[in-house]
């Protein structure tokens, strides 16, 4: 298996909303003008491919960035120098083979990279998201707060701290 990743292109957009649909309602569904604004806006947009087929995407954004999305907003208000993980989804065809765990290793990276000190990010408790939950909380994420969303979900807001000694 060849995994890489890149920064998404127009020419994704068909498989990302594909991969977005298959992962409701863990993730937000996603329009295609969604998209359009998202590939303008957030500074990091990337896309995992599996064997040059795209497998999955991510948006996030760092606490610097522009975004009206609550949890977003509920992060900026009580931390500093973060990278936001917006959306990350995987296609059903490679969740099992390990590119969700990848795709967060990348993340950190490009968080280490850009002088961040923690990844957050918010997991679905209603409606309920237990492999989500397990994941995060495997990969070093603890909850630092609950909220209930405008469109009905309760979610965990969740933080995972860098260590400094990485940065480079």
């Amino acid at each position: 298996m060849s995994l890489t990743f890149r920064p998404v292109q127009l020419s994704d957009f068909e498989a990302i909303l594909a991969i977005n649909a298959a992962g409701y309602p863990g993730v937000v569904r996603l329009a295609l003008e969604e998209l359009t604004a998202v590939l303008a806006t957030a500074p990091f947009f990337h896309v995992a491919e599996v064997d040059a087929q795209v497998a999955g995407y991510v948006i996030a954004y760092t606490d610097k960035n522009s975004y009206d999305g609550d949890e977003f907003l509920w992060f900026q208000t009580r931390y500093a120098n973060f990278l936001y993980i917006d959306q990350i989804a995987v296609a059903p065809t490679v969740r099992r083979v390990r590119v969700g765990s990848h795709f967060y290793q990348f993340l950190e990276q490009f968080a280490r990279q850009q002088g961040l000190t923690s990844l957050v990010c918010e997991v679905n408790l209603e409606p309920p998201n237990p492999i989500s939950l397990n994941f995060h909380a495997q990969n070093g994420f603890v909850e630092v707060g609950v909220m209930d969303t405008p469109d009905g979900r309760k979610v965990s807001l969740r933080r995972k701290k860098l260590s400094t000694t990485q940065l480079q």
